[in-house]
């Protein structure tokens, strides 16, 4: 019986480290998890207030730029954000200077048209056309900077429509003879408006610009050889009317 209790003993004593072994084991497991999700959540930590400190910083600026020296901020510190990131808000930035850019030039158009409204001989006219042609210049390198390499439609189509109401409005800087240059600028509107069309048919405000732009050039067409007076220029808006021909808005593209 001896022998027999002793082997009992062994047996209990293999068991007893075993199960020891597998609690120490056990306890460690959960010491090492307990230990990750720490690492983890501290990480996760981190990486908001990495966030905070950079992408949302640069939002932050960027939904309340409003002046070009606010824009070119926002655009000084994509240079450390992730690539998707940094994509992102270029554009914005692109699109804002843009809208900063051609809000100046309408309101400067809008001057110009009331001043000739009061006296179309006013010299200031010309000065103001003439700066408004500045600004416009440099809107037209943002639009060019927009990438129409998108699937997202609504962008597409944005955009195409923009730069139809751009070029739409270069048409104030022509003189009132050019009828050719003006039925060339109007050709090249009639194109951006055609793809904003195949991305999106049968768009109330593509159509109704569309139909605009068409009858502008009728009217242009019927101008030719025709002297007299310069008149109006063209494409000028009015104070408190609509930011577009034909419509309201510009339906600017953004990316928000």
């Amino acid at each position: 019986m001896r022998p027999m209790r002793n082997r009992t003993l062994v047996v209990g004593l293999v068991l007893f480290a075993a199960l020891a072994v597998g609690a120490f084991a056990t306890l460690n497991s959960v010491a090492v998890v307990e230990r990750q999700e720490e690492v983890a959540k501290e990480q996760y930590q981190n990486a908001l207030k990495q966030h905070e400190e950079t992408v949302g910083m640069v939002e932050k600026l960027a939904d309340t730029a409003s002046t070009l020296e606010e824009w070119r901020d926002v655009l000084a510190r994509t240079g450390a954000l992730p690539l998707q990131a940094k994509e992102y808000f270029t554009a914005r930035v692109h699109i804002g200077m843009l809208e900063t850019l051609a809000t100046e030039r309408d309101r400067l158009f809008v001057n110009a048209g009331e001043l000739f409204a009061a006296n179309e001989k006013d010299p200031d006219i010309r000065k103001i056309l003439d700066k408004a042609r500045e600004v416009h210049k440099l809107a037209e390198t943002f639009i060019q900077k927009l990438s129409s390499d998108s699937d997202d439609p609504t962008w597409r189509l944005a955009l195409q429509y923009r730069k139809a109401y751009e070029k739409y409005r270069s048409l104030a800087f022509l003189a009132g003879n050019e009828h050719d240059e003006a039925l060339d600028i109007i050709a090249d509107v009639m194109s951006n408006l055609r793809l904003a069309n195949k991305v999106e048919s049968k768009n109330n405000r593509v159509e109704l610009f569309m139909e605009f732009v068409y009858k502008k050039a009728k009217e242009e067409e019927s101008k030719r050889g025709k002297e007299g007076a310069s008149g109006r220029p063209r494409a000028l808006p009015s104070r408190g009317g609509p930011h577009e021909p034909g419509t309201g808005g510009s339906d600017r593209p953004r990316r928000h």
